[in-house]
């Protein structure tokens, strides 16, 4: 006899389980529609045929197909996945989706009515594929270890999404927990690993939901899961993945940070093996290690408090790994579209990871990295920078510029050794006798002032505020200089050269070129000193540009992580002036935007009134 319980009861009805035992005490045995009594020798079991009956008499719940949905819920379903009944159930579901039908000497067999039922609730063998793996992955003990919470899912699908949208890549499920995963939260093609498709029933249920790839496989995305923190075999599984990695696959591993990220001194063998499987004693290349991110907790179903990490894997034009700190991360949605952009720039290298600005994220040499005792890098570490590799990348960014800058003269230090990026704490940056810059509050005045229309006006004085820094194209405010003065209390106006920024969780910044204008706060202004005020004992100092770029990542949000980058004392000046004329060109450049689009609207309005009549150089010459 198939049985609901409460429970199930009530997914069935799609209402709360509390529902269910108001309907149990209120519908009673002298009731003129009696809830449903339960089977002899139980408590809370049910007999299916009486609940649907009983639903479906009283019109009760809020779901008018509880006829054809009561196989998905009943005691049926655990006993088709029974390890007595799974693989046959899974082999005749299998051929009952490629032929149509299930097999004709099932007919009259009490297993044939089961898978029956089931397929007509769920309208194809597929879909019940599909659910007996949902099943499986909720309740068999082996999968749950490896699942994730809906956070979980929603940051591992869209990192996932982004990578195998890249190169229209094919998902290869390589663990349980990653089969799980991507049967129950992908529409795109994927695959089970031949290796794993083999290991028992639960992975072949898993391998039939698959949707099965249509013409030849290309390239592929691999994905592994695994949540055991001291075990080392881990490293085994991913260096035959790594042997399997074509030049346009990706893969991409989610474990344990104390395996993936910590450094591994309690576990001499998993340091050993991950250090291996990184750099190869006597191998000509490296493993491709393109991103490594330290998740926040709290995304594993079944042991919150473990802290997940993450690596991508793909082969790229240089060797850079993009290391993310992402352990107090809130996970809103920005921010997960952010890490999955963040994945697929780094798997992209190039250009695109040089264009991308990471989340919490700093670039190294992925050589020097694998090698390290942890893949946490800090911006508090000096970082070594390879003189000849980045003389080259500065001269090719010079190349793509439009305007060739031949008067920017581009060298190595003198010396020819390995630099480092110093950093300081934005508190170190700010400190008293030793600061590099100013960083001073905004002004709290009405919002009652009201704006000026003319900009001759006499008086008028432009305004940064928070819409302009979260949106540059936004013209700054006009207030009355008087006005504002009237609503302020020592209000500083910013000089040129001025940083103004927005704190909090969305930085932004822009250098104030112009100066004379008021801040309003959120708004806070971070001025630079020039070296020649720069305490004595002091060797390094910034400039506006390299301070604007530090906050934009992030660096006034979290004063406590060492992001602000100094720069030599005696090239301050030369980067300063550098700095200036870049800003112009760019200043040439919107204006030239400016114009092309006031033309383009004007052609516009001559051409469709008929005034005008337009074509292109290059077509005159193709006639």
């Amino acid at each position: 006899m198939s049985t609901l319980t409460m429970s199930s009861i009530a997914q069935l009805a799609h209402v709360e389980r509390s529902t269910v035992s108001v309907w149990r005490s209120r519908f009673g045995a002298d009731s003129a529609t009696p809830f449903p009594a339960p089977v002899p020798g139980t408590e809370n079991r049910f007999a299916t045929d009486e609940v649907v009956r009983w639903l479906v008499d009283t019109k009760h719940g809020n779901n008018r197909e509880v006829e054809f949905d009561a196989p998905l819920y009943d005691s049926n379903l655990q006993d088709l996945l029974s390890p007595a009944h799974r693989e046959r159930v899974i082999s005749l579901l299998a051929q009952a989706r490629d032929h149509s039908c299930l097999p004709s000497e099932l007919e009259e067999s009490d297993m044939a009515q089961q898978l029956d039922k089931l397929c007509d609730a769920t309208y194809s063998a597929q879909s019940a594929l599909q659910t007996l793996a949902k099943h499986v992955a909720l309740t068999e003990e082996g999968v749950r270890e490896e699942s994730l919470t809906t956070k979980g899912i929603n940051l591992v699908m869209a990192v996932l999404d982004a990578l195998a949208e890249d190169g229209q890549r094919l998902l290869t499920a390589w663990s349980l927990g990653a089969a799980a995963l991507l049967a129950r939260n992908t529409s795109a093609a994927a695959e089970l690993h031949e290796d794993l498709a083999d290991a028992n029933a639960t992975a072949q249920l898993f391998g039939q939901c698959f949707t099965p790839p249509a013409g030849p496989a290309g390239s592929k995305l691999h994905v592994y899961m695994a949540f055991h923190d001291v075990d080392d075999t881990l490293f085994s599984g991913i260096e035959q993945m790594v042997l399997e990695l074509g030049p346009w696959d990706a893969a991409v591993i989610i474990a344990p940070t104390s395996l993936l990220v910590d450094n591994l001194v309690d576990l001499p063998e998993a340091a050993a093996a991950r250090t291996h499987l990184l750099a190869p004693p006597r191998a000509a290349t490296i493993t491709p290690l393109r991103y490594v991110a330290a998740l926040p907790q709290g995304l594993t179903r079944n042991r919150g408090r473990m802290a997940l990490g993450m690596w991508v894997l793909a082969h790229t034009e240089d060797e850079f790994t993009a290391c993310a700190s992402l352990r107090l991360q809130k996970l809103s949605v920005a921010a997960v579209e952010a890490i999955a952009g963040d994945a697929l720039a780094a798997a992209a290298g190039g250009q695109t990871a040089r264009e991308r600005g990471f989340l919490s994220t700093v670039r190294v040499s992925t050589s020097w990295l694998a090698k390290q005792p942890h893949l946490h890098v800090a911006r508090r570490q000096s970082l070594p920078l390879d003189p000849g590799s980045t003389l080259a990348q500065a001269w090719t960014l010079r190349d793509e510029v439009t305007e060739a800058l031949d008067h920017l003269v581009i060298e190595p230090s003198n010396d020819g050794s390995d630099a480092t990026i110093p950093h300081l704490t934005w508190r170190a940056a700010t400190r008293a006798r030793r600061a590099l810059f100013k960083d001073m509050p905004g002004a709290k005045f009405s919002g009652t002032l009201t704006p000026l229309r003319n900009r001759q006006q006499p008086g008028a004085t432009e305004c940064w505020e928070r819409e302009q820094l979260i949106n540059p194209t936004v013209p700054l405010r006009l207030f009355d200089r008087f006005e504002l003065e009237l609503n302020t209390a020592n209000a500083p106006l910013t000089q040129p050269g001025d940083v103004v920024y927005l704190p909090g969780n969305e930085p932004a910044a822009l250098v104030d070129g112009v100066g004379g204008r008021f801040v309003r706060a959120p708004v806070r202004i971070a001025r630079p000193i020039p070296a020649r005020l720069l305490h004595d004992d002091l060797e390094v100092g910034t400039v506006a540009s390299v301070l604007a770029e530090d906050i934009r990542a992030g660096a006034a949000a979290a004063p406590d992580e060492p992001r602000i980058r100094a720069v030599a004392r005696e090239r301050l000046e030369d980067l300063a002036e550098v700095a200036r004329d870049l800003e112009a060109r760019r200043e040439a450049h919107r204006a030239e935007i400016v114009a092309l689009t006031r033309l383009e609207s004007h052609l516009l309005s001559g051409v469709s009134g008929g005034a005008l009549t337009v074509s292109s150089l290059s077509d005159r010459k193709d006639r």
